[in-house]
């Protein structure tokens, strides 16, 4: 804290050390022209009557799409052999979406530059997105104040190869 100029009150050396996070990356696939691939569920979440019915699911049946996790499937995998651990160590998430870029840059706040432009995709053309994420973490990040503004974005060390 006072790195930044902020008057410490209570040392405690630990806060913001021991980061963990998942490695994890995104590879999109969009199809050509009008096809919806659909979803692993039976009514999608969008617009009217599809938000109103999931809606209605969820809070007076407790189930639906919206009760599920955000992956429309998902595959555990074990990357060694013979295994080093008796259980999976990546998990690849898939994501039937909408081929353009509001999902990604909207909801997984990717950035432009890892996207495809939208004048590349089809209007209507629908798509998915397969996310490989490592599962067992060995590294240890560190979070820290870049400045005494409370909106500014936090220095952010994941240190994910060490």
């Amino acid at each position: 804290l006072e790195s930044v100029g902020i008057t410490c009150l209570k040392d405690m050396p630990h806060v913001g050390k021991h980061m963990e996070d998942h490695i994890a990356s995104a590879l999109r696939f969009s199809s050509k022209g009008n096809k919806d691939i659909g979803s692993v569920n039976d009514k999608k979440a969008e617009g009217f009557p599809g938000a109103f019915f999931s809606l209605y699911d969820y809070i007076f049946k407790g189930q639906g799409i919206l009760s599920s996790s955000s992956y429309d499937g998902t595959l555990f995998y074990r990357s060694s052999n013979p295994p080093s651990d008796p259980g999976p160590d990546i998990q690849i998430g898939v994501f039937c979406s909408p081929g353009n870029t509001g999902l990604f840059e909207g909801n997984l706040k990717y950035k432009d530059n890892y996207l495809l432009k939208q004048n590349e995709l089809y209007d209507d053309s629908e798509g998915f997105l397969l996310v490989p994420t490592l599962l067992h973490l060995r590294s240890r990040g560190e979070v820290r104040l870049k400045s005494v503004d409370p909106l500014a974005a936090p220095l952010i060390e994941p240190n994910y190869f060490d």
